[in-house]
């Protein structure tokens, strides 16, 4: 309805101004959706859709909102080859999905330490999927992605051209976010190169062989087919043989999404899916545990477990073990899921069997 369009140009106005692309991308594919021409950066398109009369016919509008800079549509690449313009400044404009009153900037967003190194064997893979084509948004994914990928830069001193981070990726995008890695690690062949792989974004179990597989933005998470398996994805990141690969999940596989209900089960109930255990170097964070869900922790703009991982990343100054970081991420997630969310969230820390004597000691 007008009055709707008239919010969105709003918004868009403000994200424009703002210089947010991704969130006024974001908009004008809805208003496309509507049949609205989209608006461009001067926003101009948008003061013609917000002065619009209540009860204009949507042909008129359509006239008068010609677009003279309208954004392209999105393509997903690793930001060595089109750095997203939103990783070294978040936003303060409020999503239209989010509470009005969380908080404009989470502490972890903010006042983050730069280390001076040059870490320049470790790579980063990162996929972060929010907005989804067919089943409900993870509020707040993007956010996890574009945070994590700046922590790696200043805090754990990737070079940016080793930070491969991909948003709401396709399933071809995210099999070949495993192919650039695997291509980068037959250069490596000393044994030298480290491996970050990071994804926030829908998990979903196949109900019927309780497998558990990672949700491009196209899967419609009725179905497994186009999935990606969680046992491949470990086999093929325990390939690159690589000195080490550490894995976060800021997702869970029950069939649960972040926040209230559910994506995948027809029956209407969380699923505990079959365990899957990492395999070479690899030692794997998750956020939950069995048929848990991983919730959000909305004040803070982030996912629970991703709030605390970067908060003990900012603390630390990256100067830490991974078994400091698990014991850290365990038990902030675990006591503040009740008192936050009411929902006991359990986060679990699982190396391969080849380091599972001295895994705690790795730095990360």
């Amino acid at each position: 309805d007008p009055l709707s369009v008239k919010y969105a140009a709003a918004l868009a106005t403000v994200y424009s101004n703002l210089g947010n692309k991704a969130q006024l991308e974001t908009i004008n594919q809805k208003l496309r959706t509507l049949g609205y021409e989209p608006v461009g950066e001067n926003s101009k398109e948008s003061m013609a859709l917000m002065t619009m009369d209540d009860k204009t016919p949507a042909n008129v509008v359509r006239q008068q909102s010609t677009p003279q800079n309208a954004i392209a549509q999105k393509t997903y690449t690793p930001s060595a080859a089109a750095p997203a313009p939103a990783a070294a400044a978040p936003s303060n404009a409020q999503p239209a999905n989010m509470p009005a009153n969380r908080h404009a900037v989470s502490d972890v967003d903010v006042n983050i330490p730069v280390n001076h190194i040059n870490n320049e064997n470790t790579f980063a893979v990162i996929i972060a999927n929010e907005e989804y084509n067919r089943v409900e948004s993870v509020p707040m994914a993007e956010n996890d992605g574009r945070m994590f990928a700046e922590y790696c830069q200043k805090v754990l001193g990737l070079p940016k051209h080793n930070i491969r981070d991909y948003y709401n990726a396709t399933a071809l995008v995210m099999n070949d976010a495993l192919l650039d890695i695997k291509r980068i690690a037959e250069t490596y062949t000393d044994g030298s190169l480290n491996v970050i792989f990071y994804y926030s974004g829908h998990g979903v179990p196949d109900e019927e062989t309780k497998d558990a597989f990672l949700l491009p933005v196209d899967a419609n998470g009725q179905s497994t087919f186009g999935c990606i398996p969680l046992n491949k994805l470990y086999k093929d990141l325990a390939s690159l043989n690589a000195h080490s690969v550490t894995v976060f999940m800021d997702c869970c596989f029950s069939g649960s999404v972040r926040g209230e209900g559910m994506l995948a089960s027809a029956r209407g109930v969380a699923l505990k899916p079959k365990k899957e255990e990492p395999h070479g170097n690899m030692v794997v964070f998750s956020a939950a545990t069995g048929n848990q869900t991983a919730m959000p922790y909305t004040e803070q703009r982030h996912g629970l477990f991703t709030y605390f991982l970067l908060k003990k990343l900012q603390e630390s100054e990256g100067n830490i073990t991974l078994g400091e970081l698990s014991n850290y991420i365990s038990r902030q997630v675990r006591q503040q899921s009740v008192l936050i969310n009411n929902k006991l969230q359990t986060p679990s820390t699982t190396p391969s069997p080849g380091i599972a004597g001295w895994w705690q000691d790795m730095p990360l």
